[in-house]
């Protein structure tokens, strides 16, 4: 059972792994930069190679600590779906490495959201440069087989400051609308590139994402509503609360971006610039609070079990939640907030969570099969 829990965090790490981004702000048409645009993203292609995406999911991943209790037939399953895994990603890598081994050094995914009269919702968009002495054609092909539910292209060229004229190739989803080619926002262009600056755009992945009036209002429609309509403990009541003070003090941001290194030393880093400093001690109070009730929960559900004589969990509800906690502390400045969750936290969390959920599973099964296995047993049921 065991076995069939991990299976999902090895695809989910293979998968993962292979939407690395990295790239300079600057290098895709301006008229992306527009106010509809809320998120930037870059995968650097040079780095999505077989080698680093393996030694990511080596590094995340440990096959031994999640094989111990485990019957031999289940261990040599989970070993399997490992192997899997790697075979997977290191397939992942051939089509990106094509396009970088032609000069294509990254693709760019963009993010714009549309009026609400037009029905489209998020438009998402992949743009690739065209290398100079390269068959734009090609490019175009190459990039559909990339992604390959973006069937839809079309060149955008625009003229640099040097006077030459750079193409992409832009992607989407059939028959949704391309960007006006009017439309830049100096504004919002200076939000991605002080994100992109803070950050770095030199690892896999970099990804900066700016709100605007449509997202914020969309964020507080959905906690609003998620607010109304039930009954409510206490503890709930002030987690919600909480949650309602992080969603309007994140919606009101600068920018809040991040990056992923891959390899053996495989690093998730978000950083985020506030649009007011008062929101910084906002955010201290609130994860203070939510961190405090999630570990009076988490000791709760280990009192519960203690009290009905359940087995010891490898690891404690308790235990998880703290290094959880640990592993996801915020790193405030005056401005801003920093988080950075390396290999061996993330490893730790994947091998805690998934070993309580298999535990939690198993005894699931076992309860549900207690009543059936009683009366096969031929015990009797006592008389009315």
């Amino acid at each position: 059972m065991r076995s069939f829990a991990v299976c999902a965090a090895l695809v989910a790490a293979s998968v993962f792994s292979t939407q690395s981004l990295g790239a300079q702000d600057s290098q895709f048409p301006t008229a992306f930069f527009s106010e509809d645009t809320v998120l930037a993203a870059f995968v650097n292609l040079r780095e999505i190679t077989g080698p680093a995406l393996t030694d990511s999911i080596n590094a995340i991943i440990d096959i031994p600590a999640l094989q111990r209790g485990l019957s031999q037939e289940a261990a040599e399953e989970l070993a399997q779906r490992h192997r899997q895994a790697i075979t997977m990603a290191q397939a992942m890598s051939v089509v990106p490495q094509a396009l970088a081994i032609q000069g294509v050094p990254y693709v760019t995914a963009i993010a714009m959201t549309s009026p609400p009269e037009s029905g489209q919702g998020i438009r998402v968009f992949a743009l690739a440069p065209v290398p100079p002495g390269i068959d734009a054609a090609w490019v175009q092909q190459t990039l559909v087989q990339l992604i390959p539910r973006m069937p839809q292209t079309r060149v955008v060229e625009q003229i640099a400051d040097d006077d030459r004229i750079d193409q992409w190739i832009v992607a989407c989803r059939s028959g949704m609308a391309m960007p006006p080619d009017i439309g830049w926002s100096p504004s919002r262009q200076e939000r991605f590139h002080a994100a992109a600056v803070a950050i770095g755009t030199d690892q896999a992945l970099f990804w900066a994402f700016v709100p605007n009036v449509q997202t914020r209002d969309t964020v507080m429609a959905m906690i609003n509503a998620f607010s109304q309509g039930e009954e409510l403990s206490n503890s709930d009541i002030a987690m919600r609360v909480e949650a309602r003070t992080v969603a309007e003090v994140l919606t009101q941001l600068r920018w809040i971006g991040g990056s992923v290194r891959l390899g053996g030393n495989l690093l998730i880093s978000v950083r985020a610039e506030l649009s007011d400093p008062a929101h910084v001690g906002q955010l201290q109070s609130s994860w203070s609070v939510a961190t405090g009730l999630l570990q009076q929960r988490a000791s709760s559900a280990d009192a519960r079990r203690s009290s009905q004589d359940l087995p010891a969990l490898t690891h404690s509800n308790t235990q998880v939640v703290n290094a959880l906690i640990s592993a996801l502390q915020p790193q405030f400045s005056e401005t801003g907030f920093r988080i950075d969750l390396t290999a061996q936290e993330l490893r730790q969390l994947i091998t805690m969570v998934v070993t309580l959920v298999s535990e939690s599973m198993a005894e699931v099964a076992s309860a549900l099969m207690a009543g059936p296995m009683a009366i096969l047993g031929g015990e009797q049921q006592p008389s009315p």
